[in-house]
């Protein structure tokens, strides 16, 4: 059939005979789709998910059931001890400047030790732009450690944090 869009017969028994090639994977994927449908359900039941975990919170946000559950689920279906989950945290970048930025104080030093990160790590780090909330523009140092191929430079880092190569 060709629905008046004038594709050519050879095109449309392609596109079936590519369909039927992935039809196994794509049962896998649908598969996958329904187990975690089915552990993310639970886990909402598990933790008795209501209406009024979803509701505007205003304040300090000291106590905030809905995010503390939402927490909870998170842990469960990763199988982690806690989970950390914000909306305020934009990508995963954001997370790691929030972390940086609080592990981190001035006269601090971080080091690389898999080369030149990648670009918008170097802007949050300072290497890259010129923002005044980069690590480096609050004070903490920055080393890096290049690569040799694929593989860490074991006898530059020893030398680094003062071990023997």
């Amino acid at each position: 059939m060709n629905c008046d869009l004038n594709f050519s017969e050879n095109i449309l028994n392609l596109s079936a005979a590519a369909e039927r090639d992935c039809a196994a994977r794509f049962d896998e994927i649908d598969a996958n789709c329904q187990l975690w449908s089915a552990r993310v359900l639970k886990a909402f039941q598990t933790h008795n998910v209501s209406t009024a975990d979803f509701l505007e919170i205003t304040g300090y946000g000291y106590d905030d059931p809905g995010r503390d559950k939402l927490e909870r689920i998170y842990a469960d279906l990763f199988g982690t001890e806690d989970a950390l989950v914000r909306a305020q945290m934009m990508s995963g970048t954001h997370a790691l400047y929030l972390t940086l930025g609080a592990l981190l104080k001035h006269g601090d030093t971080l080091v690389s030790l898999s080369g030149e990160p990648y670009d918008t790590l170097r802007s949050v780090i300072g290497t890259a732009g010129d923002s005044r909330n980069s690590l480096i523009a609050n004070g903490v140092k920055y080393e890096q450690i290049d690569l040799i191929g694929s593989d860490f430079d074991l006898a530059a880092i020893e030398s680094a944090f003062g071990g023997a190569a």
